[in-house]
């Protein structure tokens, strides 16, 4: 994909934090509170987070003290394992459906088998230095490396062929015990897409795997370094990429953080993670309610777009913090996405970030679907009907500085559509004319980045 122009510090967790721990007694002057059984954080953020100059804010109306938001974010005491994006109960789910031969899950399991980063023959190609630069080779090979390593993870669990498990253990030691360091802005984006898949396919191996006597291990201490050391310090909150970054980079960030929070059994980077979640989407999906109506979509985290002409710009994909478009006109529809003036490449890979890392929290005891449920149904209704029209509206993108640029379908949708219309009960016709399609797999991309295999993983799962 191509590099986002956006390239400033995004600082907002660092600068306000509180925590609020279980518990009634005062301890050294900090404040336990009692919240149920669980373990709470209370994530402050400045001001200009969800606010466009001269309109009210959007976000949390029991903020204060000139605060934005203020969320409560309540996370369970201890992590569910397996717990990235599937359980347990899930993988035994499909599992089960791919071993009685139900449609689609046979269908869609024979495909990934046959998918060539599924070759049992693959050799991984790990390098020293992410170098990012012009898109070097070590790049893309992290990206198709993380995609076989869990897609191998996955055929082991559905079909119990040890050599699937073999080969993840074998890709996922090779980069742990050859990855040392990062090059390059593209590298930021390139962590993040790693952070977002190898962790899912080591949390699958960890706990359900053991290996035959003879047989490798997870090198444990060297991928949790590498998580540690490597991957994490690029995906923020506070690295240079972050503070005007489109939201498919950020959202990327967002669950690669709280992917490697479950792994490592980190509360404060899980909590972290739902509070950079929350500060995001608002500003990723557009209700014709924000901002009092005033027509004007909720300005990105990190402040740089403070005027509504910025913000009219951003979503035009006019470039950093840009006051020259031509907003003459300017119109944003209930439901559209950030990036649709921009392509559905990128519409895709930040909502499937998004998705991702709501599923996540709901295995671990949060509901952000919950949260932003009108958001998100109605931005997978509005853009999944742009998607199967192939068609865009003629009342959005007046004055977008670049072509609109062909529709394509990624593999994603399937988690949302799965959660609001299966789990909730949700009419979405849109969202499940697309889903179909994945299902049958007509014309339907397979893997790409963070976006894999998900209408197999994730259709009716309970």
């Amino acid at each position: 994909m191509n590099s986002d122009s956006n390239n400033k510090t995004f600082d907002f967790l660092t600068k306000y934090r509180i925590y609020l721990v279980v518990g009634a007694v005062v301890l050294l002057g900090t404040i336990f509170l009692i919240r149920s059984h669980a373990a709470t954080s209370t994530v402050s953020v400045e001001p200009e987070l969800g606010v466009v100059a001269g309109s009210t804010k959007v976000n949390d109306a029991g903020a204060s003290n000139g605060q934005s938001v203020k969320f409560g974010s309540v996370a369970a005491s201890g992590f569910v394992h397996p717990g990235i994006l599937m359980n347990k109960t899930q993988l035994d789910f499909t599992k089960a459906k791919i071993a009685s031969q139900t449609q689609p899950w046979a269908n869609l399991s024979n495909t990934m088998k046959s998918y060539s980063l599924a070759s049992l023959t693959r050799m991984p190609a790990p390098v020293a230095t992410l170098d990012c630069v012009n898109n070097n080779p070590g790049c893309v090979a992290q990206d198709n490396d993380g995609r076989a390593a869990y897609i191998d993870a996955l055929l082991w669990y559905y079909t119990g062929n040890t050599a699937y498990a073999k080969k993840s253990v074998e890709i996922i030691n090779a980069w742990s015990s050859t990855l040392r360091s990062t090059s390059g802005s593209q590298a930021y984006l390139y962590s993040a897409w790693a952070a977002d898949v190898y962790p899912r396919a080591a949390e699958i191996l960890r706990y359900t795997y053991t290996p035959a006597a003879g047989d490798a291990q997870l090198d444990l201490p060297a991928f949790n370094a590498m998580l540690t050391n490597v991957w994490k310090p690029m995906l923020g909150p506070d690295t240079p990429q972050m503070k005007s970054s489109n939201g498919n980079w950020d959202l990327s960030m967002t669950e690669g953080l709280m992917n490697i929070a479950i792994f490592q059994d980190d509360q404060t980077t899980f909590n972290a993670s739902l509070a950079r979640w929350r500060a995001r989407v608002p500003s990723y999906f557009y209700l014709s309610t924000d901002n009092s109506s005033n027509g004007i979509p909720v300005a990105p985290p990190g402040g740089l777009y403070n005027t509504s002409v910025k913000v009219q710009c951003f979503w035009l994909n006019s470039g950093s913090a840009s006051t020259t478009c031509d907003t003459t006109n300017f119109f944003v529809a209930n439901g559209q996405n950030q990036e649709t003036c921009r392509d559905y490449g990128h519409v895709a890979l930040g909502t499937a970030s998004l998705f991702n890392a709501a599923e996540t929290a709901h295995i671990q005891g949060v509901d952000l679907y919950g949260e932003q449920k009108t958001r998100l149904v109605a931005g997978l209704e509005y853009n999944t009907a742009i998607m199967n029209s192939r068609v865009y509206p003629t009342d959005i993108c007046k004055g977008a500085v670049s072509p609109l640029q062909a529709i394509v379908t990624f593999p994603t949708y399937s988690i949302g559509y799965n959660h609001y219309a299966n789990r909730s009960g949700v009419s979405m016709p849109n969202t499940l004319q697309t889903v179909l399609r994945a299902q049958a797999g007509n014309t339907y991309v397979s893997s790409a980045q963070q976006m894999i295999f998900e209408a197999l993983t994730h259709t009716n799962t309970p």
